[in-house]
């Protein structure tokens, strides 16, 4: 792996789809870029292993010369600990807000990567006015209201809770839009930013 070598992909016909699209420059280099990249940033090699089929890179993190966990850096004692002058009046307590705060952008955080392309492109679609089936069905590019389009609209809906009806009380109206729920902005916002 530290040496050029032959690359040899479990699956060559997603390796050629991924070199076709650009996202592979050239066979067999890969890992010759990280140490590379590893090296420009000053860190040690990372280190590969195998266990049972599945490839780890650990990277490592840069080793300050001549420090150690309790050194003094910059004419300050290091100690691995936050100290008040850090934290100022370190309470150990968080309020309930910033609590409230701190978990809905957590929650926005993972739902925002766990989002398919499809649903994704629904959410950004409602992003600045309700739209209806048949202007999501051309944002997305089809033709009919396919089973990828149903599930999305589905989850996004009743599991995720990130899309709502304009017209709840009349679910099959013709004139039936969905709009971001304030959990979805946060989704959108989260996933912009």
């Amino acid at each position: 792996m530290r040496k050029p070598h032959e690359s040899k992909p479990c699956n060559p016909i997603i390796a050629n789809v991924f070199y076709r699209a650009g996202i592979i420059e050239r066979w067999g280099t890969g890992t010759l870029n990280i140490i590379d990249w590893c090296r420009n940033n000053g860190n040690p090699a990372p280190t590969w292993s195998e266990q049972a089929g599945s490839v780890f890179v650990t990277f490592s993190p840069i080793k300050e010369a001549g420090t150690s966990l309790g050194a003094e850096v910059n004419g300050r004692q290091r100690t691995g600990e936050v100290t008040r002058e850090v934290t100022g009046e370190a309470t150990g307590e968080a309020t309930e807000q910033v609590t409230e705060q701190a978990t809905g952008q957590v929650e926005a955080h993972d739902e925002a990567h766990d989002l398919s392309e499809t649903e994704w492109a629904i959410l950004k679609a409602c992003r600045s006015a309700p739209q209806g089936v048949s202007d999501l069905l051309i944002v997305l590019g089809y033709k009919t209201r396919t089973g990828n389009f149903k599930k999305a609209m589905l989850r996004l809906e009743e599991s995720l809770s990130l899309l709502e009806k304009t017209l709840p009380d009349s679910p099959r109206s013709k004139n039936q839009k969905y709009r971001l729920t304030a959990k979805g902005k946060k989704v959108v916002t989260t996933r912009d930013s």
